[in-house]
């Protein structure tokens, strides 16, 4: 599950002082990687626009959903 971005500074706040038990935790609000994220994004453009094999064409409706999403609704973006 996902959190808010007021949530994600409350967080901030507070995980530190739990110690190494919430190290796990601090790791999923650390900065992305923007080489990485573009690099995945632009192999799910090539696979959402490609001719896969019958066997693969509900995984490319699915590209191309998750594409549409990214690029229309998505408020991170």
């Amino acid at each position: 599950m996902t959190w808010e971005e007021s949530e994600e500074e409350e967080i901030l706040k507070v995980v530190p002082r739990m110690g190494l038990q919430a190290e796990p935790i601090l790791a999923r609000v650390q900065p992305v990687n923007q080489l990485a994220i573009r690099n995945i994004f632009l192999s799910a453009v090539r696979f959402a626009t490609s001719s896969p094999p019958v066997t693969m064409k509900d995984l490319k409706s699915s590209a191309q959903e998750q594409l549409e999403y990214m690029l229309t609704e998505d408020d991170d973006a």
